[in-house]
């Protein structure tokens, strides 16, 4: 019975990675169609849904205006709520199943009340003037019913739907993944920048000369077909659970760490300090926003469950629910600074009133709509995405030999920048029109038309339109890559919620610049009279606010740090050994080795070791040797013969996603590993394996993870199990030599002292996981029992995340 056991449990671990072969790039059609179909729909009915509600509904211009306001900002709020629906009970798959039957039954009701005539008051023509029947209460309730019903679903498709499909794509192994995952969040935004240019032209189209059955049943289908599209994929799909609520555990931390709030924090941060989750790959909390790490702070062992649980969630937090928390409340001062670029975006009345002032001809006997204008915003999106994605990236890649990307810090003041310049360019357009309408006699007539082409706004949209493509999919990124994979929904719909708050920023900005502007009877600087108003210094002053908001973003960004794919260096080798060079070639000033290494115990850095010491064997690039490899104490037969490569821990437990004990940055250093294993011993290093083998019962592990030894399967590492062989790619050969270890050190109760020490190994190179554990106590102990050199490859561990990693290496 214990073999046939044994032998279940290796065959569910072995076909773990089969499940995970779900997702990947055959879904990616089937989601961006989804969301791109949903978008063409509800711009589709959004853009004429002023002329129905008058015409229709007998609606006056305001409370028509109102109606579409509140829908307009429901639309963006909603989605916050569906991503916490989705983060903390539903999933994401669920979310947007449930988001695209509500768009659906939204847009079918909607296209009823125009089937329906007893859905709508009888016609009548108010705009001649003519007395019309205003809509009865349950009229009005249908309406209103449509849009609340197309809101919910938009709030459940638009902050899953690029999470979702992320979580496809995302894989961390991969060393081309960052490329991968930016590549798919620049073609998502343009494919539902392409619905939006359709929904303003094709669909607005179709209302104008087709009428409003035909006008809203267009939209209906396609819905239709995008929920269908979705479901049809659901095979594919990786589907991940949801955990419990996030906004739960927001104020459970607050609660805790208030109630903790004169608890003095461990002068020793270790693993039986801080609660943590039992498969959790967070040992202890970051230092940044440490008086959160209160809230996580054991102060009685009792309180926490046989299970490894806190018997009062209302009294004791785990560092996962800590670190939640300040990961959100660390991204807020760089998502207010996008507000402003939403305000600037929302000024699409002024401009459709400038336009309509100017001279919109093509040819003769054609002129581009006023309100078309907005399409080149759009065509800027597109325009510059594919100039980034086919000509930038590429273009730079093979000027530096190499990959080349933009930080995502960097693509967002960018964006910021560029809505600066799209009010300035503005502001000077609005100067000259004015003073041509002045000089053709306009001052009283706001509907004359001045000699002055209309095409003069394209730049402005344009720009527009550029900087909303650098800053909303950088945005994207930032917030999916710095938040936890469990936040991804939330992270989404920030974007969204910044546009929401950027409508009612833009209505108080115009509220009060009219307000203060007509005070002693002076003309507002906003009236209907487009030629007596001052639009252009309307324009100046958000051209001031949006540069104010830009030196805001920067000082963010400064307080912010190194996002989670910045800092982090490359390990490249050649013949001579190991060598460290970042994105740009250029020395980071970040030791290989941690501190107290990387010169000899008990002797002062020369000036000479402080100076980088540059390959000989590529000259066209900036490389720096490993101290451990570089020491001029090596001469050039026996320079390695003293050196030992570590490879701490780099087990299935340890490295796979299925793995109890898996570090979150495991797999995407598997393949350094394994080029810092064949480059030891193409030197004639000697490569000592380090693991972990623990008795199935859990009678030799630590204290605090007994717990996880508790039931009928046996505990992680447990000697002849799955998870304690070495990941594929990594094989012990004749010459190497394996360590069995059950702590931290690889030196605690092990013999791997007496044995380095017998075969004369004086420098030590390090690699594997993690960081603040097993990594760092290793080396810490290295250096007390006086081994001449200690390095540590930057790219050849890793631990749960960047901060971490780098905090324990610095």
């Amino acid at each position: 019975m214990e073999v046939s056991a044994d032998l279940a449990k290796m065959e569910e671990q072995q076909q773990s990675p089969r499940r995970r072969q779900k997702g990947g790039l055959v879904t990616m059609p089937f989601i961006i169609v989804n969301e791109g179909l949903e978008k063409l729909a509800s711009y589709g009915l959004l853009s004429n849904m002023i002329l129905y509600l008058m015409e229709e509904y007998h609606i006056g211009v305001i409370e028509g205006t109102n109606i579409l306001f509140f829908w307009s900002a429901a639309t963006n709020f909603f989605p916050l709520f569906g991503a916490f629906i989705s983060d903390s009970y539903l999933g994401r798959f669920l979310t947007i199943g449930l988001g695209s039957i509500f768009s659906l039954l939204g847009m079918v009701l909607l296209w009823m009340t125009t089937v329906i005539p007893q859905a709508r008051p009888p016609y009548c023509n108010q705009l001649k003037g003519e007395s019309c029947k205003s809509p009865t209460e349950s009229q009005y309730a249908t309406l209103l019913f449509s849009f609340v019903l197309m809101s919910i679903g938009a709030g459940g498709i638009r902050p899953c739907s690029l999470a979702f499909g992320a979580n496809q794509v995302d894989q961390r192994d991969n060393p081309n993944n960052k490329q991968v995952l930016e590549k798919f969040f620049s073609w998502y935004y343009a494919a539902i920048s392409i619905s939006v240019i359709i929904a303003l032209t094709v669909i607005v189209y179709i209302q104008d000369n087709a009428g409003w059955k035909v006008g809203f049943g267009v939209p209906a289908i396609l819905m239709f077909l995008s929920a269908l599209s979705f479901f049809i994929a659901s095979p594919f799909y990786i589907k991940q659970k949801a955990t419990m609520s996030l906004f739960t555990n927001f104020a459970r931390v607050i609660v805790v760490c208030i109630k903790n709030i004169k608890v003095a924090f461990p002068s020793d941060e270790s693993n039986l300090r801080y609660h943590r989750m039992r498969d959790s790959t967070l040992s202890q909390p970051t230092r940044k926003l440490r008086f959160l790490n209160k809230a996580c702070i054991i102060r009685n062992p009792e309180g926490i469950t046989p299970e490894g649980e806190a018997s009062n969630a209302w009294s004791l937090c785990t560092v996962d629910q800590v670190e939640e928390l300040k990961s959100l409340i660390r991204v807020m001062p760089l998502w207010s600074s996008s507000i402003m670029m939403s305000v600037n975006i929302s000024q699409a009345t002024f401009q459709f009133l400038q336009a309509q002032s100017m001279n919109r001809h093509l040819t003769p006997r054609f002129q581009i709509p006023a309100g078309s204008f907005s399409v080149f915003i759009l065509m800027g999106i597109v325009m510059w995405i594919f100039l980034y994605d086919r000509i930038i990236i590429p273009a730079a890649s093979k000027i530096r030999g190499k990959p080349f990307t933009v930080g995502v810090k960097v693509r967002m003041g960018v964006g910021l920048f560029c809505s600066f310049l799209a009010m300035v360019v503005a502001a000077i357009v609005e100067h000259y029109r004015k003073r041509k309408a002045l000089e053709s006699g306009y001052y009283n007539n706001p509907i004359g038309v001045v000699h002055m082409s209309a095409m003069l706004l394209v730049p402005q949209y344009l720009l527009m339109g550029v900087a909303e493509a650098l800053n909303v999919i950088a945005s994207n990124e930032f917030f999916y890559s710095e938040l936890p994979k469990s936040m991804s929904s939330m992270a989404m719909a920030l974007s969204g919620l910044g546009l929401g708050v950027g409508s009612l920023l833009a209505s108080l900005i115009l509220s009060t610049v009219e307000k203060v502007t007509k005070r002693g009877g002076k003309e507002s600087w906003i009236s209907n009279n487009i030629n007596q108003s001052h639009y252009e210094s309307y324009y100046w002053l958000l051209a001031i606010m949006s540069l104010v908001n830009v030196l805001y973003f920067i000082l963010c960004s400064w307080a912010y740090g190194p996002c989670a794919d910045q800092g982090v260096s490359k390990v490249l080798f050649d013949r001579e050994g190991f060598f460290k060079l970042n994105d740009k070639g250029e020395d980071l000033k970040e030791e290989l080795h941690i501190k107290g290494s990387g010169v000899k115990n008990g002797e002062e850095k020369s000036k000479e070791d402080e100076k980088p010491r540059k390959s000989t064997k590529n000259p066209k690039t900036e490389l720096y040797l490993c101290p451990a490899m570089a020491s001029s104490s090596f001469d050039s037969d026996t320079r390695w013969k003293n050196t030992a490569l570590l490879v701490i821990d780099m087990q299935n437990e340890f490295i796979l996603p299925d793995g109890l004990m898996r570090v979150d940055g495991g797999q995407a250093i598997v393949p350094n590993v394994i080029k810092a294993v064949e480059v030891a011993r193409r030197r004639g290093i000697l490569v000592i394996w380090v693991v972990r083998e623990h008795d199935p019962l859990g009678r030799d592990v630590e204290l605090f993870r007994q717990h996880l030894y508790s039931g009928e399967k046996a505990g992680p590492t447990s000697k002849g199990s799955l998870g304690a062989e070495l990941v594929d790619g990594l094989v012990i050969k004749e010459g190497d030599y394996k360590v069995v270890k059950t702590r931290f050190s690889a030196f605690f109760a092990t013999h791997l002292n007496s044995f380095l020490k017998t075969a004369g190994i004086n420098s030590l190179v390090v690699v594997g996981v993690q960081t603040p554990n097993c990594i760092r106590q290793t080396v810490f102990d290295a250096v007390a029992l006086d081994y001449k050199y200690v390095a540590v490859i930057v790219d050849g561990t890793a631990a749960a995340t960047p901060d971490i990693h780098f905090g324990r290496l610095s």
